[in-house]
């Protein structure tokens, strides 16, 4: 005879209670519980992400700014090094010419720098091996808009991608003094200019046409016009500057014998615009853009320092110049500046006063 318990479930064994708990062991999550891990799940994703950016936008920012301050640096050390060391004579010949003019629609009023300095890498030797003597070299800085190794200038996509740079020619010593320091005396015509030595219609004293032949980077002798020879790709000193402008600085005494210094701009002052000028026996004072029309009687001094600004864009605003699309981002040519570039500015000191 069965004998059936009160207090037990007949259709439950130890057996089934264990297999019922591994099966609720086994329960996939709610729905609940997805939505929940899914949200947290995207909210560390995107915190991720937006710390992955923000590290790769300042890294990106730092990397242009090391780039724009190499540029800058490398530039304004050459010309600091060549200004302080320049060279002026009293004999009557021109000895320095600054001129100020426009490189296309947008740079505007950019330096352009002839002088004489014994600069510390100057060509010591031709294609032959051969020493060169002397150490005073015809120098020139300017700006270019160009593809600096092509000399294409066309900014469109696809095209011959320029960009606006530096160059710093420099004629070696010894075609330096059989030529350009063989000078007529400045007497105002464009014969006797330092712009006309490089552009080849200078004279000399006996009246012969005077005529640069600077060497090439291999050695060479290479003839021809100098002034084209100033942007050759070896001449390319810094990338991406938009904006080179030198003032210089005077020191003059009153007539009431006080010493003041001045600026050579339109209105003596550093907020004024930049005036062409030709230091020979004293400075002579031209205009902005004169192309060579300066002042019959010189201004009374000479040259204390000079004040150097340039900008120099960052990639992505050089890349935007190159493909003509930089008016797409809504700016001016000067908050265009602004936004994607730099601007540098040092004093030099002119140590050589006229002797």
């Amino acid at each position: 005879m069965t004998t059936f318990s009160l207090d037990s479930d007949p259709q439950t064994s130890p057996a089934m209670e264990a297999a019922a708990r591994a099966q609720a062991s086994r329960r996939g999550f709610t729905l609940v519980e997805i939505m929940a891990a899914t949200g947290i799940m995207i909210a560390v994703i995107l915190l991720v992400l937006s710390l992955t950016t923000n590290v790769l936008n300042t890294w990106n920012l730092s990397s242009d700014q090391l780039a724009q301050n190499y540029e800058a640096r490398i530039a304004l050390d050459f010309l600091a090094q060549d200004l302080e060391a320049s060279v002026f004579r009293s004999n009557g010949m021109a000895w320095m010419e600054v001129r100020y003019v426009d490189v296309d629609a947008n740079a505007t009023d950019q330096t352009q720098l002839f002088f004489f300095s014994p600069v510390i890498d100057r060509p010591r030797k031709d294609n032959g091996g051969n020493t060169i003597a002397g150490d005073i070299c015809a120098v020139a800085y300017l700006t270019e808009f160009q593809n600096p190794f092509t000399g294409g200038g066309d900014a469109t996509p696809g095209g011959d991608r320029p960009q606006y740079g530096l160059y710093r020619a420099v004629v070696d010593a010894e075609n330096t003094f059989e030529e350009a320091l063989s000078l007529q005396d400045y007497d105002g015509t464009v014969a006797s200019l330092l712009y006309s030595v490089w552009n080849g219609v200078a004279r000399d004293s006996d009246g012969a046409g005077i005529t640069l032949n600077p060497l090439d980077q291999d050695g060479v002798r290479r003839g021809g016009n100098a002034m084209t020879w100033i942007t050759a790709s070896a001449n390319y000193l810094s990338a991406n500057v938009t904006n080179f402008q030198v003032i210089f600085y005077y020191q003059t005494t009153t007539a009431g014998g006080v010493n003041v210094i001045e600026a050579l701009t339109d209105n003596g002052e550093s907020t004024g615009t930049p005036i062409d000028f030709l230091v020979a026996d004293g400075i002579y004072e031209g205009t902005n853009g004169g192309g060579g029309n300066y002042a019959a009687i010189p201004i009374d001094g000479h040259l204390v320092y000079a004040d150097i600004k340039m900008t120099v864009l960052g990639d992505e605003g050089a890349n935007m110049v190159a493909n003509g699309t930089w008016g797409d981002a809504g700016l001016n040519w000067d908050d265009f500046q602004l936004s994607y570039g730099q601007t540098f500015t040092r004093r030099v000191y002119i140590m050589s006063n006229p002797i």
